[in-house]
């Protein structure tokens, strides 16, 4: 018998579509890298009004400040602090990024008089009754997600690319509440429009909807975000109102010990 010769013209078809494929997912790659560079800024001081709506309808009303700077090129330093309602004032949640991928959180109480660390099993819950978890408080590592592009699509009169990111980092398929998520970007502006995030089961766990869009110093900035847990029927929206971007603020700030003061 023969030996089988594959046509030329298959062997050139596969080489092509292997190539559009890598280069497809290169492309998506650039892009999610794009939207996370372009919403980094140097230093941030945001005060945030929260507002939580249960599956009954009924609303409560959180406020705060949110803080964050660069700890180096490659991490960055979070805090925020609740001043209302009053079980909650002087609450307030420290994160400071690691290239390692083991990032410390510390969540401080009042009542209890003591900080507690968030053990990195924990990044997947849901903090102060709200619809995000702690892990979305981290900035997004784009080369811990296996990213390529869905489609494109328009969303909201906005001509985007729609790319899915697939956990791939050890550390972050171990810990993650998700197993995949979906994000919609506007690769002009290099924003991100909204997500879908999935769980471990691969169904649908919660949606993410920006709008307002600004500019402030160079950077796009959304002014409202609202999370549903589609799951629970809850939702969160987050309202950013007076902000001071790449101000100075000292790093005094992002200790435990600022942490315990009263704000």
């Amino acid at each position: 018998m023969g030996k089988f010769k594959i046509p030329t013209w298959i062997i050139v078809f596969l080489a092509l579509l292997n190539g559009y494929s890598f280069a497809s997912e290169t492309s998506a790659v650039e892009i999610m890298r794009s939207v996370v560079d372009q919403r980094r800024t140097n230093s941030e001081k945001v005060d945030i009004v929260m507002t939580l709506i249960d599956n009954q309808g009924k609303k409560w009303i959180r406020t705060g400040r949110f803080y964050m700077a660069r700890k180096d090129s490659e991490n960055d330093v979070r805090l925020f602090h609740f001043f209302t309602p009053p079980e909650l004032a002087k609450s307030g949640i420290l994160t400071i990024e690691n290239s390692s991928g083991v990032h410390d959180q510390w969540l401080y109480l009042p009542a209890y008089h003591t900080t507690r660390r968030i053990a990195g099993g924990n990044r997947g819950e849901k903090y102060m009754g709200t619809d995000f978890f702690y892990e979305d408080i981290i900035r997004i590592r784009v080369d811990e997600y296996k990213i390529i592009e869905l489609r494109k699509e328009v969303k909201d009169g906005i001509n985007s690319v729609v790319l899915e990111g697939i956990p791939v980092a050890d550390r972050l398929k171990e810990e993650s509440a998700y197993s995949k998520i979906i994000w919609w970007v506007d690769p002009q502006k290099k924003t991100m429009l909204g997500a879908k995030y999935f769980d471990k089961k691969g169904n649908v766990l919660k949606l993410l909807e920006n709008s307002d869009l600004e500019f402030v110093k160079g950077h796009y900035i959304w002014k409202k975000q609202l999370m549903f847990d589609v799951q629970n029927n809850h939702k969160t929206i987050l309202e950013f109102g007076k902000k001071e971007i790449d101000e100075p603020i000292s790093p005094d700030m992002f200790t435990l010990r600022y942490l315990k003061r009263a704000q």
